[in-house]
């Protein structure tokens, strides 16, 4: 033993957790899944001037969360071009609306604002599903959007 207590050269016999060599590859790409409340707890925003192209008041809340996740996955670089997204909208039971892609637009379709389950938000149940939608050796956020 030295001076500062710590050993010249190494014991003779390791225990068996650190004998055993672990290679663990990382990744630089990341998978970002925005998880979307769409139960009524959070009111929806109508537009009282402008309807929509069906006739009906446009939901600005709605569009804020587009807006948003829109430019949240729209500006990557070089570096990030393999990085991918996904949109879960929930309520009661939450739904994959599309599995995780690298896209430059998420789809904002009937599949993200058809009926939803109006009892509660089942904000565990979303991030559940959130989590094992991740692929593997992938860094992962969960972004979440009301």
């Amino acid at each position: 033993m030295n001076k500062e207590g710590l050993f010249d050269d190494p014991p003779d016999h390791l225990p068996g957790e650190l004998a055993q060599p672990r290679v663990r590859q990382t990744t630089e790409d990341a998978t970002v899944i925005f998880v979307i409340d769409r139960t009524p707890g959070v009111p929806s925003d109508p537009e009282p001037v402008r309807p929509g192209p069906d006739g009906s008041p446009i939901d600005r809340r709605r569009e804020r969360i587009k807006t948003f996740v829109d430019e949240a996955v729209r500006p990557r670089g070089v570096d990030r071009r393999s990085d991918r997204a996904s949109v879960t909208p929930f309520g009661r039971t939450p739904r994959l609306a599309s599995p995780s892609a690298v896209v430059a637009q998420l789809p904002f379709g009937d599949r993200l604002t058809g009926q939803f389950d109006a009892g509660y938000a089942n904000t565990a149940a979303a991030s559940r599903l959130a989590r094992a939608a991740f692929p593997e050796r992938a860094g992962r956020r969960i972004v979440r959007a009301r």
